[in-house]
């Protein structure tokens, strides 16, 4: 319709429309029309729509692990964006960037980008940092991952569309089972997978497939999903684990060996793990050897280390001095330029990997161990 009367701006927004509910199921023919709709955004001077082209084109590409093909779209993103005052528009793509570093082991920036992106006033924006910081959280063994995967589950029902439902569900079904509970996770899969459709994005409803199966639950495919998911599921680990490394993805690359039964495997995994300071799955495979009879396994390294025992960041550890200074969370905020969301944020993490349960016990704890730069 849009064609025939000739509107330029309707047609925009019709391809761009189009083209973002088929690239989750059919990326090259949704890629297309996204990129058509990006140059009609651009013809128009829509310059909110031609963002959102940029930043689905590369969300499509992070999600399909395809990180090569991704930079290009971010970088033309943040090039578009520069000089003009689109707070959502950086936020979207950072956000997106910060799902990369999540998926390319990259976890500390990754979390640090995640952070600076809480503080937008829209759930859609706010959804995915918050899914990468509680997924962070859960894989190094924090206690405050479930504060963040609440925030996004809820901020995703708000308006965060279904791909976000589904990938909250999916990284709570993955801090449920990193913490030994196979029930929680099985019910969260569940809850993710509920909402699939022929549209659905194939890699989502992989994960969620994969931690259904840890969690024990059986069942038949009834759609397709991507194919390291498919090698995984159908114990094809070794090729799973082929394809997760040459896509630059750690940490699943070590679940594929972990899936496995071979005892040299579940070794290489251990280590894969303990590099990554993943410290709940180095748990679970440890305990999987002890079980197996293998003796001398490595204690492992643990997030914490000499140089910095608890295993903060050097804006936490900057924080931390302010917490043990006596400065609220609005005086934090202030202090270091940032928002009070953002700062109460920082703290919430703080009390967490130092295991206390108030601010008064920060300095107390810090003293015991003290927190080196």
């Amino acid at each position: 319709m849009a064609e025939r009367a000739n509107e330029s701006e309707a047609l925009a927004v019709a391809v761009t429309m189009t083209g973002t509910v088929l690239v989750d199921s059919e990326p090259e023919p949704g890629q297309a029309l996204l990129v058509r709709g990006l140059q009609l955004a651009l013809e128009s001077g829509r310059d909110d729509m031609a963002v959102g082209s940029f930043s689905i084109l590369y969300g499509s590409e992070v999600l399909r692990r395809r990180f090569g093909e991704a930079r290009p779209w971010h970088d033309r993103g943040m090039e578009f964006l520069a000089g003009r005052e689109l707070r959502f528009g950086r936020a979207w793509i950072d956000g997106l960037r910060s799902l990369e570093g999540l998926y390319r082991g990259r976890w500390t920036e990754a979390a640090d980008l995640a952070m600076t992106c809480c503080d937008v006033p829209l759930p859609l924006f706010r959804a995915l940092p918050l899914i990468v910081l509680g997924t962070v959280a859960a894989r190094r063994g924090r206690l405050d991952a479930f504060e963040h995967l609440d925030a996004a589950l809820a901020d995703a029902e708000a308006g965060g569309g279904v791909l976000r439902l589904m990938a909250a569900r999916a990284a709570r079904a993955e801090a449920a089972w990193l913490r030994g509970s196979s029930t929680r996770a099985l019910t969260e899969a569940d809850a993710g997978l509920a909402l699939d459709s022929a549209l659905a994005n194939p890699w989502m409803r992989g994960e969620l497939m994969a931690w259904r199966r840890r969690a024990g639950g059986g069942g038949a495919l009834e759609r397709p999903i991507a194919e390291p998911y498919a090698l995984q599921l159908a114990g094809d680990w070794r090729g799973a684990g082929a394809w997760w490394r040459s896509m630059d993805c750690p940490y699943e690359a070590a679940w594929a060996l972990a899936d496995g039964d071979d005892e040299a495997a579940l070794r290489e995994a251990h280590q894969a793990f303990d590099r990554l300071g993943a410290e709940a799955a180095r748990r679970r495979v440890a305990q999987r050897l002890r079980v197996a009879g293998v003796q001398a396994i490595p204690r492992g390294r643990r997030a914490t280390t000499r140089a910095q025992p608890f295993g903060l960041t050097s804006r936490e550890r900057e924080v931390a001095d302010l917490v043990i200074r006596g400065l609220s969370d609005s005086e934090i905020a202030a202090h270091l330029c940032v928002s009070r969301r953002t700062a109460s944020h920082h703290v919430s993490a703080i009390l967490a990997k130092l295991e206390v349960g108030s601010r008064r016990d920060v300095a107390e704890r810090c003293r015991q161990v003290p927190v080196t730069p």
